[in-house]
């Protein structure tokens, strides 16, 4: 900020607060207010510097819409404003201190909690706007739910590779510090949740349980903290949602929920997608297995094995037997295959996959889930190629 701004500020509260005709030629706006509270952040100007601005600012704002009417003065609505109400209690677990300020400003009070729990590294900033019981809440939630998600978006695309920017708009570091924008009317709320990873949480956790990309991978932890992410899964879910909001194009007037959901579910296929591959199961159905599993397996089907004949190009997926020719031996050699397996539940399978019965089916009347029936024939074909 240059040193003509701050000489308008410094103009600004020179002036006597009865003139506000005076402060009005100076011709303020929101976003010079948004510039001096940046240089508050930075240590630029002090934070008293910026809240006597502020309040003088908002001061004249209240007494243009609604001084007049109630026969406030200026002096008066900016002593209200800047009147603090502080309190210490606790509530369902956790201790909170709160700050009310500005009891009587007419669109509401500016309340501010910091909610402490049992682990003192969670820590929670809340920011609540409460407005009049008869408020329509839902009007003023449309009006401000986009421009408070764009806040962190739009911080990350202009500073991707700023760590404080990441741990304060994207996803904290060790301590797990949350900020909730509330706008409440009443008993109704609506609220916000920052860092955006942790507003998306459920999302990503949701997508870590339903993706496998490594079947030795360890058991989800659902109450796992997103900065450990410990799984495969997890990691790639919060690289596709980075991906998403740092790709994010504001002049599309996209959903931004609704945007980076689809971002990252289509993220985390196209990593499903190039981590497997489409192999011809044992009775020549298409099935996706993972690259990592046919590795274990002996290699992929289409792998070159080697031949005593020159000119001929054999893969591993030739020496599998063809069920669904029928040779006159086919019979001879599909008995063989079914005596070699011990398991019974394995002999009924082939029986009725020979039937043409769908594994839908089957996993029915054997009283089974699906994926059971698909991991069995896995380790079938695994056992035939063998």
């Amino acid at each position: 900020m240059s040193a003509s701004d701050l000489t308008r500020f410094d103009q600004f509260l020179a002036i006597p607060p009865e003139d506000i005709r005076a402060r009005a030629k100076l011709a303020l706006s929101r976003s010079d207010l948004d510039c001096l509270h940046t240089c508050a952040v930075m240590g630029e100007v002090n934070w008293d510097y910026y809240r006597a601005v502020n309040n003088a600012w908002k001061a004249d704002l209240v007494y243009r819409h609604d001084g007049l009417e109630h026969g406030w003065s200026v002096a008066f609505i900016r002593e209200q404003i800047s009147q603090v109400t502080y309190s210490q209690y606790a509530l369902n677990g956790e201790d909170v201190q709160e700050w009310i300020y500005g009891r009587i400003f007419p669109r509401g009070q500016y309340i501010r909690r910091i909610r402490t729990q049992h682990n003192p590294l969670n820590v929670i900033d809340e920011l609540e706007l409460a407005l009049p019981p008869e408020t329509d809440l839902e009007g003023v939630w449309k009006q401000q739910q986009k421009e408070f998600e764009l806040e962190g978006i739009q911080l990350i695309q202009h500073f991707p590779d700023n760590q404080f920017v990441q741990e304060i708009c994207f996803l904290p570091g060790d301590q797990n510090f949350t900020v909730r924008v509330v706008f409440s009317a009443g008993k109704r709320r609506k609220e916000l949740i920052f860092p955006i990873a942790l507003r998306y949480r459920p999302l990503l956790k949701s997508l870590e349980k339903a993706y496998s990309f490594d079947d030795t991978r360890p058991i989800v932890n659902p109450k796992e903290p997103l900065q450990r992410a410990s799984t495969e899964e997890l990691q790639e879910a919060l690289l596709g949602l980075w991906c998403a909001v740092r790709d994010y194009d504001s002049s599309k007037d996209l959903s931004v929920p609704g945007y980076i959901k689809q971002q990252v579910t289509w993220h985390m296929g196209d990593v499903y997608v190039s981590r497997s591959e489409v192999i011809e199961g044992p009775f020549g159905e298409p099935q996706r297995v993972l690259k990592s599993e046919i590795e274990r397996s002996g290699g992929s089907l289409d792998d070159s094995i080697p031949s005593g004949d020159e000119g001929i190009n054999q893969t591993l997926g030739d020496t599998l037997p063809d069920l669904k020719s029928t040779p006159p031996d086919a019979n001879v050699l599909l008995a063989q295959i079914i005596d070699s397996l011990v398991d019974e539940v394995d002999r009924q399978i082939i029986h009725l996959m020979r039937q043409e019965i769908p594994q839908k089916e089957i996993a029915k009347q054997l009283k089974m889930s699906q994926s059971a029936i698909s991991q069995r024939l896995n380790r079938m074909r695994r056992h035939f190629s063998s």
